[in-house]
């Protein structure tokens, strides 16, 4: 149904304004000099049944027409947003945007000298030129959306998912205290039962030997008394109720002198209610670096018909169009991937064995070499159609790790120093030791700068990864057992960073504040010796190179 809609489009020269904003497709048959609008025959009465607009002025399809003699320009219908009566008719070629013409007058555009009317600019298709590249940057730009999108969307997932885990590792936490405060009371009152049995037991003993004394002295008055007067019987009488008595008396005194009130009371633990009511929570919410995943793993050749050796990917970079280039060391080329198939469409032949290699403004590589530091240049190479070797930047060192971010070029020598270059080839400043004098570097293999310009990420055979800010302030050295003799790295968000060992043969992901979230790519699923890595953002995949290997690895990102 949208292609169609979209075909009825292309046919229809002009559109009714007034249909185009309720999302119909109908043709215009008027066009009103004071709305500055198009309207096809039944708007056009609608508008004239208006007595505010009654009094425009209309002029039929013949006056817009091209080829007639009385034709007016075509004008465009879109609103300014910001003088929503006036149409955005005017162009300003030194901002390279358009407007109304009060924005023209009244805004940051009226010193400008070239401001056109659109109408009269555009006469002769002057804007066709850019018609078919505007419309690919929009259907790229649409392309990564999308892709993006649907990325963020299958991250609100797994949030939503992560988010119920740990609210019921809190859940389960409670009934785990729940289960050791119920072990507790039991225990504690265990230990009150314990105490009061040996209490109670005492005195019910006591009790007992009181009752029966007691009923010993009553039976001995009543043998008494019964004697009456059989004086033998009253003897007898007599002398056991002395014994009797003798018995009670001693165990009064016994029962007296031992007879105290005691008890036991629970002192409840006031340090352990304290430090729950100081608490405000049953734990700590840390914010943690999720652990990617690379799932998918494919092999791509990259053999070349003329290569004349097994290939080893020394470093490896994404252009502006989204295809990938190789620095193939041992063949001593450059090889273009297509952005879709990832296979190999293009070389270029290099003077020497290439080192590091990365995207220079839109439409080219800048390339550093390997020989031992003698080489002391770095190659650009333009990407536009086949590649092309271009102009070439004499330095005053040796040439290994490259990178470019806003017109500055980041170049390191093979040990101890970073240093920076204007576009040009100027050198502006270089890094080498800390801010305690120590060196920085001891083996440096290849660096970057981070998407959001602020830290330059340096790898370094012994000290692993070294962050830099622009002024060469040292963040950190960060490293780990897992890693061995870092090599390659890139950034995969604004906050994780990827490094390859080559000893090691594996991938570890970095939090921004250097911990080690995790091994990205364990050794045993990495097929070879692991060098050069790169992050193709718009296929959310990992590339990754390795040396005398004639393929890649090309992993999705999860």
């Amino acid at each position: 149904m949208a292609t169609v809609e979209g075909e009825k489009r292309e046919n229809i020269s002009l559109m009714c304004s007034s249909c185009k904003r309720k999302s119909r497709t109908t043709e215009a048959d008027n066009y009103c000099t004071d709305c500055h609008d198009y309207y096809c025959s039944t708007c056009v009465k609608c508008h004239d049944d208006i007595p505010a607009l009654s009094g425009h002025k209309i002029l039929d399809k013949g006056h817009f027409e091209t080829g007639t003699s009385e034709a007016i320009p075509v004008v465009p219908t879109e609103r300014c947003k910001r003088h929503s009566f006036k149409p955005v008719d005017m162009y300003c070629q030194d901002h390279d945007d358009v407007g109304c013409y009060t924005c023209m007058a009244v805004s940051l555009y009226r010193s400008c000298k070239d401001v056109f009317y659109i109408p009269e600019y555009v006469e002769g298709d002057k804007t066709a030129a850019d018609s078919q590249e505007i419309n690919r940057d929009l259907k790229k730009a649409e392309d990564d959306l999308k892709i993006q999108l649907d990325k963020h969307k299958e991250e609100a997932k797994r949030l939503l998912k992560r988010k119920v885990e740990e609210v019921e590792k809190v859940k389960e936490f409670r009934l785990e205290m729940e289960r050791k405060l119920d072990a507790l009371e039991k225990d504690t009152i265990d230990e009150i039962e314990k105490k009061y049995k040996v209490l109670i037991k005492r005195t019910e003993d006591d009790v007992c030997a009181l009752t029966a004394l007691q009923d010993d002295i009553s039976m001995s008055q009543d043998s008494i008394l019964s004697a009456g007067s059989n004086m033998s019987q009253q003897f007898v009488s007599l002398m056991k109720g002395k014994t009797a008595t003798g018995k009670a008396k001693r165990c009064l005194e016994d029962k007296t002198s031992d007879f105290s009130r005691q008890e036991f009371v629970f002192d409840r633990n006031q340090q352990l209610l304290s430090n729950l009511i100081q608490e405000t929570r049953l734990g700590k919410i840390n914010q943690q670096h999720a652990l990617y995943k690379l799932t998918g793993k494919k092999l791509y050749p990259i053999k070349h018909d003329s290569d004349t050796k097994t290939c080893s990917i020394y470093g490896a970079c994404m252009i502006a169009d989204g295809s990938v280039i190789l620095a193939d060391n041992s063949n001593k080329k450059l090889k273009h991937l297509d952005a879709s198939s990832y296979k190999v469409d293009d070389v270029c032949d290099l003077s020497y064995c290439p080192w590091q290699i990365c995207s220079v403004e839109k439409h080219g590589v800048a390339v550093s070499f390997h020989k031992r530091g003698a080489v002391k240049k770095i190659q650009f190479v333009s990407t536009e159609g086949k590649m092309k070797k271009t102009r070439m930047l004499e330095t005053d060192h040796g040439c290994y790790g490259i990178a470019h971010k806003n017109g500055h070029l980041y170049i390191t020598d093979s040990n101890t120093t970073v240093f920076v270059y204007n576009i040009t080839g100027t050198k502006l400043k270089q890094f080498s030791k800390d801010q305690s004098g120590q060196p920085l570097f001891s083996d440096i293999y290849s660096l970057f700068v981070c998407r959001n310009d602020s830290e330059i990420y340096v790898t370094d055979s012994s000290y692993g990864l070294i962050v830099l800010d622009q002024d060469g302030k040292l963040l950190g050295k960060y490293n780990c057992p897992q890693l061995k003799h870092a090599r390659g790295a890139c950034d995969i968000d604004d906050a994780n960073v990827l490094v390859c060992g080559e000893s090691s043969n594996n991938i570890i992901q970095f939090s921004p504040n250097g911990a080690v979230v995790g091994e990205v790519l364990p050794s045993d699923q990495c097929n070879g010796s692991c060098r050069a890595i790169c992050f193709d953002r718009q296929h959310s995949k990992i590339i990754v190179g390795h040396v005398g290997r004639d393929e890649i690895e090309i992993f999705d990102v999860a």
